[in-house]
């Protein structure tokens, strides 16, 4: 019963940290694009 709750906590982690980086990275592609087009 015990590792069901860390499994799930490790996991939505992970889907943080993911979700995160691919924010950053459409956050630094957009700012090239704006500064382009700037």
């Amino acid at each position: 019963m015990r590792m069901v709750p860390q499994y799930s906590s490790r996991l939505s982690s992970t889907l943080i940290d993911f979700i995160t980086l691919h924010y950053i990275q459409v956050y630094y592609l957009f700012l090239n694009t704006f500064q382009f087009f700037l």
